[in-house]
């Protein structure tokens, strides 16, 4: 296992192919051994958009409320 500080490993910015306008992608796991084990945490800047698009072997998608949606419920 290597264990990574926060903020340690670059942003980087996805294939304008599945998302428009800001996106950032930040790397949270990853295994040398299974290469398509990935986690990612992906920030979208107001008005940014995810295209359709598939994972040919399947994907797990989580999502956290932003504080735009925080503010919205009071």
């Amino acid at each position: 296992m290597i264990i990574h500080p926060a903020g340690s490993r670059p942003s980087s910015s996805p294939s304008p192919d599945y998302f428009t306008g800001s996106v950032r992608m930040d790397p949270l796991i990853g295994a040398a051994q299974h290469p398509t084990l990935r986690g990612t945490s992906v920030t979208f800047e107001p008005g940014a958009r995810t295209a359709w698009h598939t994972h040919p072997l399947g994907c797990l998608l989580y999502t956290s409320p932003s504080p735009r949606d925080r503010t919205r419920s009071r």
